[in-house]
This record gives structure tokens, sequence and C-alpha cells, in this order.
């Protein structure tokens, strides 16, 4: 059941050099740097949780945060909320803790299990996480996230899409995506259906490139049209 633990506890070795290896990665095909990406997602989290409740006094777990790429946008979109960060990767938590400090910040090695209470947390984000779980592992995670929700809470899951040439590419080149197997919206709003989460919806992300910027403009109305390279589930749990 726990498997993944140990496999992905193999990001040890891309710590350091993840943020510059990534940022490399997106800039050479987006014309965007990593933290474009970064803070959309941020962006797109604040106003989700605006459309249910304040954004004031939140706890916020980011799952599977890595060496903390998203954590300062965390904190500066949610400035009055409590940020937790929890990866597998001890050498990442490690590193995002030395970058990223704050009274308002906490880290967290996961283990097998997330080591959380019940109905602890009011909002989950986790940002390009799922397509490292083994396909068969990915229920018991969602279940144990369902369980440190709080009923009146909001999960984002952020992944890439399939269906987009451009995140092919990149699962094709990026030495970290090797072993990763992509997870489509549908399959993934079929797996929150089914272990009680409703108020499902998705959103698509990411169509046009920095040289095409002034279509940018344009990505709200496409967000239902299954073409981003990234898209998005946002969820509540009653």
């Amino acid at each position: 059941m726990f498997s993944q633990v140990d496999k992905m506890s193999e990001f040890d070795k891309f710590s350091s050099n993840y943020t510059k290896v990534n940022d490399s990665l997106t800039r050479n095909l987006t014309g965007f740097d990593l933290n474009y990406f970064n803070e959309y997602k941020i962006k797109d989290l604040h106003s989700e949780v605006g459309t249910i409740r304040s954004r004031e006094n939140l706890k916020i777990l980011d799952f599977g945060c890595g060496v903390g790429n998203s954590l300062p946008f965390l904190n500066l979109y949610f400035p009055n909320s409590e940020i937790h960060g929890i990866d597998v990767s001890l050498d990442s938590i490690k590193l995002a803790e030395s970058t990223y400090k704050s009274n308002n910040t906490f880290y967290h090695h996961l283990k097998k299990s997330l080591p959380f209470k019940e109905e602890e947390f009011d909002v989950i984000f986790s940002a390009c996480v799922f397509h490292h779980i083994p396909v068969d592992e990915r229920m018991f995670w969602i279940k144990d996230l369902r369980r440190i929700m709080r009923n009146d809470g909001l999960l984002v899951i952020y992944e890439h899409n399939p269906l987009n040439p451009a995140t092919q590419y990149v699962f094709r080149t990026a030495e970290f995506d090797k072993d990763a197997h992509m997870i489509s919206s549908h399959s993934l709003a079929k797996k929150l259906k089914l272990l009680g989460f409703n108020k499902i919806h998705c959103k698509y992300r990411a169509y046009f490139p920095k040289w095409l910027r002034p279509l940018l403009k344009l990505e709200p109305y496409l967000k239902r049209i299954p073409l981003g390279a990234q898209y998005y589930i946002a969820c509540s749990k009653e």
C-alpha cells in the first residue's frame, strides 16, 4: 500500500537542482519562468476559496509541497492563515524549510499516512503530485485527504493534462517524470466522486506560450475546453 513513499523518496536526489531544472524546462517550452506557473495556481486557489468561504484565518495544507515553490505564494495570497507543507522527500522538506521561513509555515515529512487528525484543514492544495503516485494507491491518498479536511473545506488538485502535446513532451524529457503516469481530469473526478466529494468542477489552464501573450486574455473563456497543458479540479466535502 505504501510503495509510493519509498518510490517518491527518490526525489531526494532531485531536490538540490529541481527548481533550476524545472525552471529551465518551462522557460524553453513556454517562455515563462517557473514562478509564473507556481503563482497562477495559488491565484486560482484563492479564487476558489472565495466562492465558498472567507479567505482569512485558514489552515491550509500543501500536499506534496516538494522544495516549497508554492509556499511563498500561499503566504502572499493567504497572509493570515496557517500554512503546512508535507512531502515524502525529506531532503526536499529540509530545503523548503531553510528557504521559506515564516512564523505561520510548518513542515512535515510524509511517511505511511497523513500525520493529522480528522477534519483539521480548511483547504488542501496539491500541485502535480498525483501523477507520481502509483495508480492503485491514489484512492488511498484521496481518502486520507478527505479524512483530514473539514466538512466546509475545499480540495484543489492541479495536474498535467495528458491530452496536451506540450505535456506529453515534458513527460518524455523530464527525468523526474520518467516513472510517472498522468491522470485525466475525468479519471480524477470519478475517484473524487466515489469517495464522497461533491461540487466537483474542472478548469483547464496554460493554453498559450509567452510569445502568444496577447492571447492569454482568452484563457478564461477556454477553461472548459480540455486542451490546456494543465487542469485543476476543485471540490468540497459536506
